[in-house]
């Protein structure tokens, strides 16, 4: 902690090539007139709050106040990104509850992907009556991720210098995002993410809250069997129901499948009371 503290306190943004927030990527907030109850929306890793807007807008649409802050080091570039941890995602998650607290007393939590392990602490710590997980990273697929963790005492990532798509090439915003967090792969936030997974699948004895998952069955990320996974071993909620989207990848509440997850949400998660 205080290695890390010191870096940051000699951070040098000019020569640590820090970007200004990518303007797509900054959090939204959405305050219904009469709204009595709000959504509290979480996305993933290299991610960004644009990502979770449809379902965010539908959500204000039937009555909820919805709020989707920026993770730290997401959003900018991969500079920050390597200077901030899974300490600092949780206590922005936290800190992003305690903020809709002020105005609202019900309050409900969504996750994407890492989204969804940050949504369950959070849930955990407040009690929050509702729980929704979209592709929770609880079990990932990808090759070696478990070297992760040693890998990144020496490395940040591998550079892949993956292809960009052309539809991209003219979007400014999605051309940053996309350099500084998609074209290589991430070995330091995998790393993070693969430890804050194991930390959350132990202490999830203590969700109470109503839970629903709901996984993609052509995920690539995070297998289908995490649904069954937590059903087993959030042994304290107050419920869980699964769903599986068959034809959906990892990414379905924001491309072709983003419909279907919209209303699989409403008609869960039901009209504020």
């Amino acid at each position: 902690m205080r290695s890390r503290l010191k870096k940051l306190i000699a951070t040098d943004a000019s020569k640590d090539r820090f970007l200004p927030t990518v303007k797509k990527a900054l959090p939204f907030r959405i305050d219904p007139e009469g709204a009595r109850e709000a959504v509290l929306l979480l996305h993933g890793l290299t991610g960004n709050p644009s990502e979770l807007m449809p379902l965010g807008e539908a959500l204000a649409n039937a009555g909820y106040a919805v709020y989707a802050p920026r993770h730290p080091g997401h959003g900018t570039s991969r500079a920050d990104l390597f200077k901030s941890d899974a300490t600092d995602w949780v206590r922005n998650s936290l800190d992003a509850y305690l903020d809709l607290q002020a105005t609202y007393k019900i309050i409900h939590v969504v996750g994407h992907s890492m989204g969804g392990l940050l949504a369950t602490t959070v849930a955990m710590v407040f009690n929050a009556p509702k729980l929704i997980l979209l592709a929770p990273a609880y079990l990932l697929t990808m090759k070696k991720v478990r070297w992760t963790m040693f890998l990144s005492h020496f490395k940040k990532d591998k550079i892949l210098n993956r292809p960009i798509p052309d539809d991209e090439l003219g979007s400014p915003d999605q051309l940053q995002l996309r350099k500084e967090y998609w074209v290589d792969e991430m070995i330091l936030p995998v790393a993070e993410l693969f430890r804050l997974s194991i930390k959350v699948r132990r202490a999830i004895s203590r969700l109470r809250s109503r839970t629903f998952v709901i996984v993609g069955g052509k995920d690539t990320v995070v297998p289908r069997e995490v649904a069954a996974l937590i059903k087993k071993i959030a042994v304290n909620a107050s419920s869980v129901d699964t769903r599986i989207l068959s034809e959906a990848g990892h990414i379905f509440p924001f491309d072709e499948s983003k419909d279907e997850t919209i209303r699989l949400v409403l008609e869960w998660i039901g009209k504020p009371e």
